[in-house]
């Protein structure tokens, strides 16, 4: 038989977009178990990604003079499909952002990606430093 779908369409919609925004921006760090996951679909250049970028336990950092990538590769392939500038939105709070590049989503499938931190002094860090982030892009 037919099937009958009860509710507010708009209100539904608007309540799937918000947690969609919410799923997007996450924190990476060793030191936290927040949502680990990045969805995007294939070809899309919007969400952005953002994140804050946490210590590990009884660190204390800055981004200033810092330079931060984005680096996300294959499940499957260690070569980088992605490997770009990110911004530094905040360099207290350590807050980056990926702004999605045509090309960086034309593949779907399973992802892993890690932000790269090159302080002033050379040194480089990876976040979140305890696992790579899970990133899914659906057909």
């Amino acid at each position: 038989g037919a099937r009958r779908w009860w509710g507010d369409a708009a209100g539904q919609l608007k309540d799937r977009r918000r947690a969609r925004r919410q799923r997007k921006n996450f924190i990476a760090g060793g030191v936290t178990n927040m949502a680990d996951d990045f969805t995007i679909n294939s070809g899309d250049t919007t969400p952005v990604l953002e994140a804050t970028l946490l210590p590990a336990e009884g660190q204390s950092f800055t981004l200033a003079g810092c330079t931060v990538r984005f680096r996300m590769w294959a499940r499957s392939n260690p070569d980088d499909k992605v490997n770009a500038l990110c911004s530094v939105l905040d360099a207290n709070l350590r807050t980056v952002r990926y702004t999605w590049q045509a090309g960086d989503t034309d593949t779907k499938g399973g992802y892993l990606g890690r932000f790269e931190v090159t302080f002033p002094d050379g040194a480089v860090e990876s976040f979140p430093n305890d696992r790579a982030l899970v990133i899914r892009v659906s057909p």
